[in-house]
């Protein structure tokens, strides 16, 4: 593992580690009851983040997308390519989950819209 997020609303862990985000369930957090299930697979993830309501995971991988997660559909709902054409480090969702903050490794910083981002056909 080399990332994690909890959710604001203590539903989920967030894991990522090389080739895969894993989504837990917290109900008793407790290592025992936890069940995890492979949401994504893909390059070795950065960064992995949650929403205030839990409804969204934001991560980054090194296949150079930003990829929105829905933890309720189970599914892919958005991506944006990388703008930085370098290795994303950090990723902020805004309180009331209308932006995305991504920063990279030089300290350069993009906002996305999450809605727009999840409002986008998805990309292959």
């Amino acid at each position: 593992v080399t990332q994690m997020a909890i959710s604001l609303d203590d539903k989920y862990l967030v894991t990522g580690s090389v080739r895969s985000v894993k989504l837990w369930g917290l109900k008793t957090k407790r290592d025992e009851d936890e069940s995890g299930f492979d949401i994504i697979d893909s390059e070795a993830f950065d960064v992995v983040v949650t929403s205030s309501d839990g409804k969204y995971i934001v991560f980054a991988a090194r296949d150079n997308y930003v990829k929105v997660w829905s933890a309720e559909q189970n599914q892919i709902l958005g991506m944006a390519q990388n703008p930085f054409g370098e290795l994303i480090t950090g990723i902020s969702i805004t309180p009331d989950n209308k932006l995305i903050i991504i920063k990279s490794g030089r300290n350069h910083v993009k906002v996305l819209n999450l809605d727009s981002l999840i409002s986008k056909p998805k990309s292959s």
